[in-house]
């Protein structure tokens, strides 16, 4: 009999369990060692832990008297790190972020204001604009704020207190809403998905137990900071006293110099990211530097080992979406002996994956089926559309509109989606986008 395969030297639990909220987590991870970086921006921006601190305690005492418990914020910025002091200021008020792209469209952006009737908005000066062309539909919205001038100064002028009083005496609590996430879909309705404050600890939770890190792991970050991923990065990052690098969108002509001058230690990699830095000509500072893993959905099987040797350092499969956060993954004991099988893993701690035919039965191994999925503190479901939720949500097992199969040891394998686009890196992209037709990605 073929012995099953698990996890091995998984923390029971990590720093992240002992906290309620992602609040009570970024004040701790800031105040451990202040002057340590928290965010080098390549091109040589640098954010202290308490820099960071500071500057979201005094949009958050800001906030106080202009949002309430249970409200909604509308946050439509690009790639700036206002986004992750603008967040972290509307939860501490007990307020909800509603993530609009900043490429959204008239007719999105729309829907969503209706959706969600916010308070307030903050927003870039384009998208600022676009946001008043409905302001008379959303009566709710008393306010856009505006982010402009150098970063990250852009929000500066709302505020003047550097207490982070508000933020260690915040009252948010576990099942607040932390965000409405709307990702960019090609076709159909776009779906809000509600995320409290548990889905964003587990996340992190289980992501740490899987990978052990210290305060000299630097996490590199290749795509826009306003994403669920990027702040995921971060905050793990901050509760491990390490530091997070973001790069200004992903290039494979700069991309091995950020690594090194930065000093990465790991890259959350994503979409055609492995083809194109093998596209890139080949050099030694591509073996001169200190990393040491790439977390990747769908890692490209016939490019994996070429990865692996050119590159010096493992590339380590992920399975998850947004609605369930990180589902699977390859376990790290496994790392090489996996390399080009195509395989995402084995559930992470806590998840359970049924692979079921038409009827919902479970099927044999090897068989292809259907992927449910089922564990704490999963999304709360689409904002305005029960519908959608019940139908995605049934009997406690999520619907993930994929299709999987088991191998003899219990390993998973990323077979196709029913969908007509994919979800990669938690968002909703169309394969011609992607480059890669075949993988759902993770959060």
């Amino acid at each position: 009999m073929i012995e099953r395969v698990s996890h091995r030297n998984v923390c029971d639990s990590s720093s992240v369990a002992t906290f309620h909220t992602i609040v009570g987590l970024f004040v701790y991870g800031c105040s451990q060692e202040p002057e340590r970086p928290a965010i080098l921006v390549e091109g040589g921006l640098t954010i202290t832990r308490r820099e960071l601190l500071a500057r979201t305690a005094r949009f958050a005492g800001f906030l106080a008297g202009r949002v309430r418990s249970g409200d909604r914020v509308v946050v439509m910025l690009g790639d700036r790190i206002e986004f992750i002091v603008a967040l972290l200021g509307i939860v501490a008020n007990r307020a909800t972020l509603v993530s609009i792209p900043h490429t959204a469209q008239e007719t999105d952006v729309g829907q969503i204001l209706h959706e969600n009737a916010p308070t307030l908005a903050i927003a870039g000066t384009q998208q600022a604009a676009l946001l008043k062309k409905h302001r008379t539909n959303v009566p709710s919205m008393r306010d856009i704020l505006i982010v402009e001038g150098p970063e990250p100064e852009g929000l500066t002028e709302f505020g003047h207190s550097i207490s982070s009083d508000v933020l260690h005496d915040s009252a948010c609590r576990r099942d607040d809403l932390v965000t409405l996430n709307y990702s960019p879909r090609v076709t159909g309705v776009k779906r809000g998905r509600m995320l409290d404050h548990g889905w964003w600890l587990r996340v992190l939770d289980v992501d740490q137990r899987l990978y052990q890190r210290s305060s000299q792991d630097r996490q590199l970050c290749c795509l826009p900071i306003c994403s669920v991923l990027s702040v995921l990065q971060l905050l793990t990052s901050l509760s491990t006293r390490g530091s997070l690098i973001a790069m200004r969108a992903m290039s494979a002509s700069r991309f091995w110099d950020v690594v090194r001058n930065l000093d990465a230690t790991e890259v959350l990699s994503y979409g055609s990211m492995p083809a194109t830095l093998l596209q890139g000509k080949p050099g030694t500072q591509e073996r001169d530097h200190r990393m040491r893993i790439a977390f990747h959905a769908g890692v490209p099987k016939d490019l994996h080992c070429e990865l692996a040797e050119r590159f010096g350092f493992d590339w380590l499969d992920n399975y998850g979406n947004t609605e369930c956060g990180l589902m699977s993954r390859v376990p790290m004991h496994m790392a090489r002996e996996l390399i080009g099988s195509g395989s995402i893993g084995l559930e992470v701690p806590d998840v359970e994956i049924r692979i079921v035919d038409e009827a919902g039965n479970d099927v044999a191994d090897g068989i292809v089926g259907a992927a449910l999925v089922r564990g704490p503190n999963l999304f709360r479901g689409y904002v305005g559309h029960p519908d959608l939720t019940s139908e995605g949500m049934r009997g406690g097992w999520y619907c993930t509109g994929d299709l999987l199969r088991r191998d003899e040891r219990g390993l998973l394998y990323f077979i196709g989606s029913n969908e007509d686009v994919n979800r990669h890196s938690g968002e909703s992209i169309a394969p011609s986008q992607t480059g890669d037709s075949r993988f759902t990605g993770p959060v």
